[in-house]
């Protein structure tokens, strides 16, 4: 039998991962999500619900480790994504590349108690805090396409951290010498 979720909340379904493989999933319907959405700094306005329900176990390659679930629902537009403690930390690189004065508490790396539960859930309850952090230090920007046309395809595009995966995704081309950093991308 597969080790149970680190979460209290039920489990059924099942998803393919990022290399492709079936396993668990906690059912959307039945997660609540958090009091409160993510709201636009100028007006107030509830934009998007992110939460993290779950983590499971997982191994490949006899590699152990632990995939999160990530939950987003944006105008209707609900989907979850499953990333490794890595894959967040490689975001927090580049956000703190891209908004350097920004102070976001991002979760530490740890050698001890990576497989206990308890280590887990606060781990998933702080990387929870950090990416809606980080989805509201977006939504903060004047011109944020995210805030102009709020749409589960704005925030892949501003967040492609948040789109969902099927196979690995094409690398970007290098941006050009004169143009000027554009709002996104992360």
């Amino acid at each position: 039998p597969a080790p149970a979720p680190a979460t209290s909340r039920p489990v059924s379904m099942s998803f393919l991962n990022d290399h492709g493989e079936a396993g668990p999933i906690a059912k959307p319907a039945r997660v609540p999500p958090p009091a409160e959405a993510v709201v636009v700094p100028s007006t107030g306005e509830p934009l998007v619900n992110l939460w993290i329900p779950a983590a499971f176990p997982h191994t490949h390659n006899d590699e152990s480790y632990y995939v999160y679930q990530v939950y987003v629902s944006i105008r209707g537009q609900e989907w979850s994504i499953f990333r490794r403690y890595s894959q967040f930390r490689d975001l927090h690189k580049q956000v703190r590349q891209l908004f350097p004065n920004a102070t976001l508490s991002f979760p530490k790396k740890s050698l001890l108690g990576k497989q206990d539960t308890k280590f887990i859930d606060a781990r998933r309850l702080q990387l929870e805090n950090y990416m809606r952090s980080v989805i509201s230090l977006c939504l903060s920007h004047a011109r944020s396409p995210l805030v102009m046309q709020p749409s589960k395809e704005t925030l892949c595009k501003t967040l492609p951290f948040l789109m969902p995966r099927r196979a690995a995704p094409a690398a970007p081309p290098p941006p050009s010498q004169t143009e000027p950093p554009r709002f996104g991308g992360l």
